[in-house]
């Protein structure tokens, strides 16, 4: 089945509708994978179906997201989507941007999505540099390991999330809603949401 989910932002110069192809007959189970494809493929004719879009949960369009994703056809889709579910997006394609958003809008900042493997400043760099200028940031650690493998890599660092590649987008505005709905700590261990 085709769903089409409007893409609202011009400026990437992006086909003007992604399609999420899937082959499960339920429009939220399309996933983020499914989507780079559509974006590869162009523009749909395919209607706008509204169910798919309603029942996708909302965030609070005050919710602000650093996105550091180094693959450009997962960062650019997932940006997107996230933005039509009213997220405000900053993207970092890797650590360096990533810090640098991270200095000039750290108020801004209530959710980071990391990669765990970035070229250049790690994703443990990232991570201790955004506790260190702002403890309350949630982080949620996207990676393809295993959380075991993920632990192992950022001991002794507080997570608040995580979700295995590939993921869906229902499981994502999941876990990043829990996140975001979860008090803040602003400590660097403890429980987290995984």
């Amino acid at each position: 089945m085709l769903y089409s989910i409007p893409i609202m932002q011009p400026r990437l110069e992006l086909p003007a509708r992604a399609v999420v192809q899937s082959e499960y007959s339920n429009p939220t189970e399309g996933s983020v994978t499914d989507a780079v494809r559509s974006f590869r493929s162009g523009i749909s004719d395919a209607p706008v179906r509204t169910a798919a879009m309603t029942t996708f949960a909302r965030t609070p369009a005050l919710a602000s997201l650093l996105l550091v994703e180094d693959e450009e056809s997962l960062r650019l889709p997932v940006s997107k989507m996230l933005q039509c579910r009213g997220w405000n997006v900053l993207e970092a394609a890797n650590g360096a941007i990533a810090l640098d958003l991270i200095y000039r809008h750290r108020v801004d900042i209530h959710v980071i999505l990391l990669d765990m493997t970035l070229p250049g400043t790690s994703s443990r760099t990232v991570l201790e540099e955004s506790r260190r200028c702002r403890p309350d940031t949630k982080v949620v650690l996207t990676s393809a390991f295993a959380l075991s493998q993920v632990d192992a890599a950022l001991a002794g660092l507080h997570k608040d999330g995580y979700i295995r590649k590939p993921y869906r987008l229902h499981e994502l505005t999941e876990v990043l809603s829990k996140v975001l709905e979860a008090p803040s700590c602003g400590c660097h261990s403890g429980s987290s949401l995984y």
